[in-house]
């Protein structure tokens, strides 16, 4: 996670910077997909920052994407959740950059391992219903 500030204030501050002893700056507008607590209520109190869920307010689906978001946010962090899009993933791609003014930055993270070929454990989580009992 600390990975995540780092490259955050780096392109936005054009060096790494500790959130504790930065001054606030509300003229930098990022937007987090999922991001963990730990360092999203840190950026919150930095810049103007809103963190986001597709399960729970406030709700963003990165793959559809209201008018309120395009060219709003100069970063977009995204922490192991492109992987969980539904395909074709290039919609998500394509809102994300919709979404960053010019210049702006998506900051992400996926897994990965280093073997020549990755294993899809759930290759048809994509196809999924939800039945209420």
């Amino acid at each position: 996670f600390r990975a995540m500030v780092h490259l955050v204030t780096r392109e936005m501050l054009g060096r790494p910077a500790p959130l504790h002893a930065m001054r606030r700056r509300p003229d930098i507008a990022g937007v987090g997909l999922s991001d963990a607590w730990s360092y999203a209520h840190r950026l919150a109190r930095k810049f103007d920052y809103a963190n986001t869920y597709y399960h729970t307010e406030p709700r963003l689906d990165i793959t559809d994407v209201g008018d309120e978001h395009v060219g709003r946010y100069d970063f977009i962090t995204s922490s192991d959740v492109f992987e969980h899009v539904r395909p074709p993933v290039l919609r998500a791609f394509v809102n994300a950059r919709r979404m960053l003014k010019p210049g702006g930055r998506l900051i992400l993270t996926v897994p990965f391992v280093l073997a020549d070929e990755t294993t899809e454990h759930y290759p048809q989580l994509h196809d999924y219903t939800v039945h209420e009992t």
